[in-house]
């Protein structure tokens, strides 16, 4: 767990970068998610199992070093991304659930007590009917999905340093939907059916 926290406190510390960093990955996820499916399926899988690893591990086996959680914590990642790749279902319904979600962290709620309850049951619904109908309908969930959570994404990030023009959610929201449109058109272009 600490080198989770330490990791993850050097990243925070610059700020701009990681911003730049998520706009680039949100407009590669924006225009080539399905085509980049694989690979997205295995990074989260493979984060998954090395967070698994450094969390699971030292509450069984005390006093590990550094190095060997480390290495643990890579062959849980390396087995998950496996299971991930050889159970392709699986690996769509947690892409698209993951996806969906990212897609939902966009979108601002009341912050009262019965809102975070409503918000979360919301969530919860939108991340499993994106996994079930990415399941269903692979391709046209995969893109769309894909293509809303890379395009809310650079919203997000770009309207933190750029003001943009007219009413903020007006601009905003319409800076989402040709973003959108043009990630799915470019993505239903290029790929094969």
């Amino acid at each position: 767990m600490e080198l989770l926290r330490l990791m993850f406190n050097s990243i925070m510390q610059h700020t701009m970068a990681v911003s730049g960093v998520s706009v680039i990955l949100a407009a590669v996820a924006c225009f080539c998610g399905y085509k980049l499916m694989k690979l997205g399926i295995a990074l989260i899988s493979g984060c998954a199992g090395f967070a698994l690893g450094v969390i699971i591990f030292p509450y069984f086996v005390t006093g590990l070093s550094r190095p060997l959680l480390l290495l643990i914590a890579l062959n849980c990642a390396a087995l998950c991304v496996i299971i991930a790749l050889k159970f392709k279902a699986l690996g769509v319904f947690v892409l698209a659930v993951i996806l969906g979600t990212a897609l939902m962290n966009t979108i601002t709620f009341p912050q009262t007590e019965s809102w975070r309850i409503i918000s979360m049951l919301i969530w919860a619904v939108v991340a499993v009917v994106s996994g079930v109908m990415a399941m269903q309908y692979e391709q046209k969930v995969i893109i769309f999905l894909s293509a809303a959570a890379g395009s809310a994404v650079i919203v997000d990030q770009v309207k933190n340093y750029v003001t943009l023009p007219g009413g903020t959610e007006r601009s905003t929201l319409v800076f989402f939907a040709v973003l959108l449109c043009m990630g799915v058109a470019v993505q239903w272009l290029t790929t094969k059916k």
